[in-house]
């Protein structure tokens, strides 16, 4: 059923479209019988033009010739019709040059005698055509009577032929100046066909075309006819009145009768064809609302199906043309016998056009399917193919090779401007160089100078960088020639900021280095001497010798510590450390760190909520290194938070890693910038309230690159947060 559907769905187009074309051009030709037709009133218009010149208005020969006349623009002509005088007589003297210098080399004395004799007489002709007009004027007036003559001589012949090309025509008209009538022709039974001209305002031979002009010659000197003018043939302009009329004996058999009944055979079938078209549109537009989902998408390219809608428009067009021109025909065809023989034309061309029309629905309907889904349509087109291969040509192209593109699209445009103002009027040119202009020119120069201020902006980043230090990020489009001119120009200046910016960072840093080294080493290095000096005095108890004892093994392990703190991070720097990885309970390695500083916990007024898995949490990794990273979380919390608060340790695992958060609120203000807390000798208290070598978190985020996992600090305020994420594996 469906495909019954598309059948008559073509149908239908086929059939709008010859009624479409049908009734432009036979709408106001066929809408009425034959007689009331365009047609019908020039054959009309044609007999009464004749009948006027060869019977009704004639003059008699004698009289025309009288009338005859020569006006100066004729004269004009006559004269200049071979060019100026001193070309026409230079052309004579040329003509005759070899045969003259042929007889006077012949010794031909008669013969070079006669031809200069005829030469001279020529040349005298024409010279005496520019000196007198009446010369002239007698000479044209001569030939005009010539063709007259012939006229009125072949005038009886010109009567007869217009009888035979119209023999059904009766008429019965009276000069309204004269009163002298004219008949001709069946007046008794014109019933077929009468048209009546009553009075003088609705004469009958008022305003009639005339009859193709006759022509004369103008003789060369040699008396050959090479050049014609127009000459009017002269007659009365008098008026008639009475009747024209068509018999119906006259109308039976001849080609009056054969045009009306071809006339309504046409009218007819233009008719139904014009019905049927209109409700056949109808129902063929309720089916393909209804039954659209009968058409399917064409897996070719969008491009390609609106190539092949174009070209089925232009062959159904072509169709439906010739369709009608076969129409239009009919009327020259003598007999319907003929119109059978020669309708093969409206069997086959039909037929195309019904295929055509099915071919030109799909595609349409394949079109409209596939622009349902932009996104889809634009990944499988064409279009973005070519646009694909065009950047990478572009891309790979040299600069060069491009500005000498654009110079020759630039040449050429200049070239077609020309030619174009050379040829303003000719339409077809002007609508062909605005086409190319539109193609080639507007797109090649907008990337052209899109290019340009590209180049342009690039120049301006770097000239501003190089005077103000400042880097100003350059945004150029990706299909630009200087892309990656211009992210190497972005990635150069981030690289010299970023530069500078590590510079005086690392000489910020090396000044707090050596202030906080100087400090930290010196406060240990300070006691064991003036504690070494009181052990040196005499008269002090074994009590005091044992404190200065202590207090000498207290500092001697703090700067110890210092030292080996030193050395770790120094090696970590060069990368000079070896891992022994083992698989490693964290959830115990955190226990055991927490409790390593219970003592120190329950004097720090400090609550600990750890919250570890039950299960063990293995994890492949250097245990001792990466319990001293717990450690140091673990008393860096200690340290810095504050009284009374609570310290939150929790454990969690995924299947691929582990992440291990603390968080406490710090009794001490906290820069904002996370960065420098892992720098080394970084404290969190830059007052300096508690003991501590500011290397512990730069020693923990290294350890935990090392394993190939992350640190991450937050602050909130006065909430300090550690988060330390561990793959596996």
């Amino acid at each position: 059923m469906d495909k019954f559907y598309k059948i008559f769905i073509s149908f239908s187009l086929m059939l709008v479209l010859i009624s479409l074309f049908t009734f432009s051009s036979f709408g106001n030709k066929y809408s009425a019988n034959y007689l009331d037709s365009t047609s019908f009133n020039e054959k009309l218009i044609e007999f009464k033009s004749k009948l006027s010149h060869f019977e009704l208005n004639r003059l008699n020969k004698e009289e025309a010739l009288k009338q005859l006349d020569v006006t100066d623009e004729e004269i004009h002509s006559y004269r200049y019709s071979y060019g100026s005088l001193s070309e026409q007589v230079s052309n004579i003297h040329m003509q005759y040059e070899t045969d003259l210098q042929d007889a006077k080399e012949m010794k031909a004395v008669e013969l070079y005698k006669r031809l200069k004799k005829e030469r001279d007489t020529k040349v005298k002709d024409i010279t005496k055509n520019f000196e007198d007009n009446d010369y002239v004027k007698e000479k044209i007036l001569k030939d005009k009577k010539k063709e007259l003559n012939k006229y009125y001589k072949e005038l009886e012949s010109h009567i007869a032929t217009m009888k035979s090309e119209y023999p059904y025509f009766s008429y019965e008209l009276k000069n309204v100046k004269t009163g002298k009538e004219f008949k001709g022709g069946d007046l008794e039974n014109a019933n077929y066909f009468r048209v009546d001209y009553t009075s003088k305002g609705n004469s009958a031979f008022k305003d009639t075309r005339p009859l193709t002009e006759l022509t004369y010659a103008i003789p060369n000197s040699d008396g050959d006819q090479t050049a014609f003018e127009n000459i009017e043939i002269p007659l009365t302009k008098d008026e008639y009145t009475g009747t024209i009329s068509i018999s119906d004996e006259a109308a039976a058999g001849s080609e009056i009768e054969k045009m009306v009944m071809k006339y309504d055979i046409i009218h007819n079938v233009l008719l139904i064809i014009w019905i049927v078209s209109i409700i056949c549109l109808f129902i063929s537009l309720i089916l393909i609302w209804s039954k659209r989902k009968i058409y399917k998408k064409i897996n070719i390219a969008i491009e390609f199906q609106l190539f092949f809608v174009v070209i089925l428009g232009i062959v159904g067009l072509g169709a439906s043309v010739e369709i009608i021109n076969g129409i239009r025909n009919f009327r020259d065809y003598a007999d319907i016998m003929e119109f059978i023989y020669y309708s093969y034309a409206f069997l086959l061309l039909p037929i195309v056009l019904w295929v055509v029309c099915a071919w030109f629905i799909s595609f349409v309907m394949s079109i409209i399917l596939t622009a349902q889904d932009l996104q889809d349509a634009w990944e499988h087109s064409l279009l973005k193919k070519m646009k694909a291969v065009a950047e990478s040509l572009m891309k790979v192209t040299p600069l060069v090779l491009k500005i000498m593109a654009y110079l020759v699209v630039v040449f050429l445009a200049g070239f077609g401007f020309c030619v174009m103002l050379l040829n303003a009027f000719e339409g077809i040119i002007v609508i062909i160089y605005l086409i190319l202009f539109i193609l080639f020119v507007v797109p090649t120069s907008w990337y052209f100078f899109k290019n340009v201020a590209d180049l342009s902006a690039i120049m301006r980043s770097s000239e501003n960088f190089v005077k103000n230090k400042k880097k100003t990020e350059i945004t150029v489009s990706k299909r630009s020639s200087f892309k990656q001119h211009a992210d190497d120009v972005n990635q150069m200046q981030s690289g010299v900021v970023t530069s500078q910016f590590e510079q005086n960072k690392s000489e910020r840093l090396k000044t707090e280095l050596i202030t906080n080294v100087s400090h930290d080493l010196r406060t240990p290095l300070t006691s064991i001497i003036t504690y070494t000096e009181l052990l040196k005095k005499e008269g002090i108890s074994d009590e005091e010798k044992l404190q200065y004892v202590d207090v000498l093994d207290k500092k001697s392990q703090r700067l110890k510590t210092l030292i080996d703190d030193l050395f770790e991070v120094s090696k970590m720097s060069t990368g000079n450390i070896d891992l022994h990885r083992q698989d490693v309970d964290l959830g115990q390695l955190v226990q055991q760190a927490v409790g390593e500083h219970e003592g120190d916990i329950e004097k720090s007024n400090l609550r600990f909520n750890v919250k570890v898995p039950e299960t063990p949490v293995t994890v492949l990794i250097d245990g001792q290194r990466y319990w001293r990273v717990i450690d140091n979380l673990v008393g860096n919390a200690i340290k810095y938070a504050m009284e009374g608060t609570r310290v939150f340790i929790t454990l969690e695992e995924t299947p691929v890693s582990t992440e291990l958060v603390v968080k406490n609120i710090s009794k001490y203000e906290i820069s904002e910038d996370v960065d420098e807390l892992y720098e080394r000798f970084k404290r969190a208290d830059s007052s300096r309230h508690t003991e501590g070598s500011g290397l512990g978190l730069a020693i923990a985020q290294s350890i935990v690159e090392l394993h190939g996992g992350y640190m991450r600090i937050e602050i909130d305020g006065d909430l300090f947060k550690v988060t330390v994420t561990q793959p596996k594996n």
